[in-house]
């Protein structure tokens, strides 16, 4: 069982959170004012652990877009409409 120290919130109270490393279990001690943060992780927690959720590599659908030719063309086409509407503007 390890403990670790916050302080937290506008007033800097002390907050604990103490938990066990082969478990994952873990449990906040004075909260501090984040009483509903925190009972909305727990929630979370709960039902990801109800899901049989272990996390690791492969868990999302997510994957990384990359700028191509088309993108920077597009930002300059875009560039060069807002230059000549402020041109535009400008002589009126």
């Amino acid at each position: 069982m390890k403990i670790i120290h916050y302080v937290t919130g506008p007033i800097q109270v002390n907050t604990y959170v103490a938990y066990d490393e082969e478990t994952r279990k873990a449990f906040i001690v004075d909260p501090g004012g984040y009483v509903s943060a925190f009972r909305i992780a727990q929630d979370l927690a709960m039902a990801m652990e109800a899901r049989c959720y272990h996390g690791g590599e492969n868990r999302t659908r997510m994957h990384e877009m990359k700028l191509r030719t088309r993108d920077f063309v597009a930002f300059a086409l875009e560039a060069i409409f807002l230059a000549l509407i402020i041109i535009e503007a400008r002589m009126f």
